[in-house]
């Protein structure tokens, strides 16, 4: 089963991300099905527009910051968060891992609104080569096996919507396939996720996060008073592109209820 809903029951409430809290702190008050993981172990953070080389770093917890990557050792806790329209890319060669939380517009982007179309690969190209480098460096790229982690697209005719995510999607897809790396596309029903890799089990992801729904105007429903978790498998999420279906409510039908 490639998704695989957990019974997860939110907490009462959830952490202000205003809070001077450190992260791994902020994690496991917003989800403590997971808190086992960082228990006494240093953190280990990943800051923007970096591509961290962390394979010599034992035992730690690795935070993967909006808009950087990592490479770590194949038993290291790697994890991200405030993922929304962003998309993580995660991948092993059954040695290390490959992390990144790739955004729009920047330095690690998968689409960049203020390119014409004709330049968008080479511009996702320049971002990938900057993730996959220190994996170059060690090994070969071609042994990884990757999914890309995408939340809920809107319906709206926007930057976000499902006919542009998909495009954008499956043209970052295409650009780690240079490598020769088997990639899929997992899409989710959810907002403001975190995604984590624990160092148990390399090939599967946990993802929890706001559960989302399209609404009559096309855009996301979320809250984070209704938090899911689900487990993503690399083994069954195969090389096929996992895409929701439109999932838009009539007007009518909204306005009824």
């Amino acid at each position: 089963m490639l998704l695989e809903l957990e019974g997860y029951m939110p907490p009462e409430h959830l952490v202000d991300p205003e809070m001077k809290t450190t992260n791994a702190d902020r994690f496991k008050a917003n989800y403590p099905r997971v808190d086992k993981t960082f228990a006494d172990r240093p953190e280990v953070h990943c800051a923007a527009k970096t591509v961290r080389d962390l394979t010599t770093v034992p035992d730690a917890v690795i935070h993967v910051n909006t808009n950087s990557a990592a490479l770590t050792r194949i038993d290291s806790d790697v994890w991200t968060d405030r993922q929304s329209g962003c998309v993580v890319a995660y991948g092993h060669d059954g040695k290390e891992k490959l992390f990144a939380h790739v955004t729009p517009n920047d330095y690690l982007g998968y689409k960049h609104r203020g390119f014409p179309e004709a330049a968008q690969q080479q511009y996702v190209d320049v971002a990938v080569d900057r993730i996959v480098e220190p994996l170059k460096a060690r090994g070969n790229p071609k042994d990884l096996k990757m999914v890309l982690l995408v939340n809920l697209a809107q319906e709206n005719g926007g930057n976000y919507d499902r006919k542009q995510q998909e495009k954008d999607w499956l043209r970052l897809k295409q650009s780690f396939e240079r490598y020769g790396m088997t990639v899929s596309i997992v899409e989710l029903p959810l907002d403001s996720s975190a995604v984590l890799s624990s160092k148990e089990n390399p090939d599967e992801l946990t993802v929890v996060g706001q559960k989302a729904s399209i609404n009559a105007r096309g855009t996301i429903n979320s809250t984070d008073k209704n938090i899911e978790a689900y487990k993503v498998s690399l083994e069954t999420a195969s090389t096929r592109n996992n895409f929701l279906s439109r999932t838009r409510p009539a007007a009518s039908q909204e306005l009824a209820a």
